[in-house]
């Protein structure tokens, strides 16, 4: 938490007194990356990947709302057999940036939900859970308007003893 107070903290790059600060473009990003989930010490473990959609909200120039989601397909094994999941995680994530010319580090937390559909477990049960995390990473502009960017979430499902990361990289497109 106080990564992110510093980075709210900072100015927010050179310009002249009295003039208004310019907020940077809203924009979205598609991001692919391999995902791994511990359900703890009697559950199954899972990796697999994940491809997700984000967008770029900006507050202000240091601050991003990022509505985002994800489909996640998981190979794990359980009770000594393998088996599929396919996971949807929606979620709105707070990051503080630090604008560094055309390099941009970001951190932040999330709140979200996560659909299970009961495929794997039982078809009867579809799952679903509010989710909690952090992320952190960085976005690199290629162009005014086109960049990549590189990230690690963590997410915890809510009531149980398990947690969700994801290592993605993508593009971002700026309006």
């Amino acid at each position: 938490m106080g990564l992110l107070a510093l980075l709210f903290m900072l100015p927010s790059g050179v310009r002249a007194q009295g003039e208004p600060e310019l907020l940077p473009a809203p924009g979205f990003a598609l991001v692919a990356g391999v995902v791994s989930t511990d359900f703890g010490d009697d559950d199954p473990t899972g990796d697999g990947v994940v491809f997700g959609v984000r967008l770029d909200l900006p507050l202000g120039s240091h601050l991003v709302l990022e509505p985002s989601g994800e489909r996640l397909a998981l190979d794990y094994t359980r009770d000594g057999g393998e088996e599929t999941s396919v996971r949807w995680q929606a979620d709105f994530a707070l990051r503080g940036e630090l604008p560094l010319g055309r390099v941009r580090p970001f951190a932040g937390g999330s709140l979200g939900a996560l659909l299970w559909p009961g495929e794997a477990r039982a078809p009867e049960d579809d799952f679903v859970t509010a989710t909690y995390g952090g992320l952190a990473g960085v976005a690199v502009s290629l162009t005014e308007r086109i960049g990549v960017r590189g990230e690690v979430r963590l997410r915890w499902l809510d009531g149980l003893e398990s947690r969700t990361t994801t290592l993605a990289a993508g593009l971002y497109w700026r309006f």
